[in-house]
């Protein structure tokens, strides 16, 4: 029987990439949104199938946590129907029991996966009757190595640039406000007060600033970026490179909200902050090595 694999974002998907590649076993996949690019980018063969024949020829399903799809939900009712085990990968620290309802049904999966010690507690205190499994974080060691591999060639980088990683923060919380859940967000700012907040006190991170490099996330419109901040300072530019690992070498310093690409700065060391304005909500992400920048 094939594993089958169900993926819409692009935060999961770094993972799940990485947990088939280059094994033996048979796979189908249902993938789609941003998650599709990752893939593309991981995998070299996918068998690409619609979701009810996935269900039907396979003997386990497993699935990245989505806030921007359904599917995921979709195929736990449809997999308990039919007693198909499921799995669904956490790639982030704000759980909550209403993601995992549909149409006022409950869908909890039969597994949490989670990467980290931190993760894990979350998760079992959050899903107290469900099991959670702790797996090695190989994203992480992919990007440290692309890193250190980076480090090593002595490639020139950019000097006096901070690397701002933008997130989708307003299309989620309109996802949520629209869909037939009030959620406690743990976030009650949009991503322009997030900026704004991070352009007014850039020089409490450095007074050397001279670019400002903007990298969207995979689920924002590019265009629409452009439109909304490049006019508000003339250091600020909209990055195109499709390495995340190539951006955060070329910078000095990093700064987002609650991205994971703040874990990833951290772990290779360099200089990190949170942009999440006062009052306005705390850093869900609790690994070490992020600064807030209302704290300075």
């Amino acid at each position: 029987m094939y594993t089958g694999i169900i993926a819409t974002d692009a935060g999961a998907s770094e993972h799940l990439s990485l947990l088939v590649k280059g094994k033996e076993e048979k796979y189908l996949f249902n993938v789609g949104g941003t998650a599709a690019k990752v893939f593309a980018n991981n995998l070299i063969d996918i068998k690409q199938c619609d979701l009810e024949y996935l269900l039907l020829n396979c003997g386990q399903i497993v699935i990245g946590r989505s806030w921007q799809s359904n599917v995921g939900l979709i195929a736990v009712r449809e997999s308990r129907k039919k007693s198909i085990p499921t799995s669904v990968y956490l790639d982030h620290w704000d759980f909550r029991e209403e993601e995992f309802t549909l149409d006022n049904e409950l869908l909890i999966p039969d597994k949490f996966v989670v990467f980290d010690e931190y993760a894990f507690q979350e998760a079992k205190e959050k899903f107290p009757t469900s099991f959670v499994e702790l797996l090695p974080n190989r994203y992480l060691e992919k990007i440290s190595n692309q890193f250190e591999h980076m480090r090593k060639e002595t490639i020139q980088k950019i000097s006096n640039q901070i690397l701002y990683l933008s997130e989708p923060i307003d299309l989620h919380r309109k996802q949520i406000f629209d869909s037939e859940h009030s959620l406690n967000l743990s976030s009650n700012f949009s991503e322009i007060d997030a900026f704004n907040f991070f352009l007014s006190n850039i020089g409490k991170i450095s007074n050397k600033i001279e670019t400002i490099l903007i990298r969207p996330h995979p689920a924002q419109n590019i265009q629409e970026l452009r439109n909304s901040y490049l006019n508000l300072d003339a250091r600020i530019r909209i990055s195109d490179e499709p390495s995340l690992v190539v951006d955060i070498f070329n910078s000095d310093f990093i700064a987002g909200a609650q991205t994971y690409g703040l874990v990833v700065g951290a772990t290779v060391g360099k200089e990190t902050f949170s942009v999440i304005p006062p009052d306005k909500g705390k850093l869900v992400i609790p690994l070490p090595g992020i600064t807030m920048l209302r704290n300075l």
